[in-house]
């Protein structure tokens, strides 16, 4: 996991090591939040095997479960997001996340959408060839800038054409042993 908390120890934690690849955990932030959830998955069953005999590894799958039960217990206000799914564009375009598309979600939410609880959210093919989407990617987690925003993205126009600040403040990808 790329952490790093200037020496600060995370009590309770004694099987995780975090490092830093590029850039620097933010100094506001608590390094411990992420390694607690790290070890949590590390300490349950590290892979199960299919009924067709694929290994299948469950650490990641784990860690990133945690962190959605407490996005959904604060309502989505929540600086850590694990896996939203992201709809890659052209080069010199940003990534827009996937947010809750139900009716339900948008009555509830307004114009404050949390990110799109299916893992497999994708663009209608008309926003995609609209926006220049070329790929789909679902990092780890997405730490924001403001918690009251759910909006989990950099400066964008949506498919729907609501205009959003930038709220991203750091992608982080995981790595477990193995």
């Amino acid at each position: 996991m790329a952490i790093s908390n200037n020496g600060k120890m995370c009590p309770a934690v004694t099987s995780i090591t975090c490092t830093m690849e590029i850039g620097v955990f933010p100094a506001d932030e608590d390094p411990c939040y992420l390694a607690r959830k790290a070890e949590y998955a590390l300490r349950l069953p590290a892979m199960i095997i299919t009924k067709l005999g694929a290994i299948r590894f469950l650490n990641q799958v784990i860690m990133s479960g945690l962190i959605k039960v407490e996005e959904l217990k604060h309502d989505f206000l929540w600086p850590y997001k694990a896996e939203v799914v992201f709809a890659i564009r052209e080069e010199q375009d940003v990534p827009l996340p996937m947010l809750a598309a139900s009716q339900v979600s948008k009555q509830r939410y307004g114009d404050n959408l949390p990110q799109s609880s299916n893992p497999f959210a994708r663009p209608s093919a008309e926003d995609a060839e609209k926006f220049g989407v070329v790929g789909i990617r679902r990092p780890d987690i997405i730490l924001v800038k403001d918690e009251a925003l759910r909006w989990p993205g950099r400066n964008a126009t949506y498919f729907d054409g609501s205009v959003h600040p930038d709220n991203l403040k750091m992608l982080i990808e995981v790595k477990f042993p193995g």
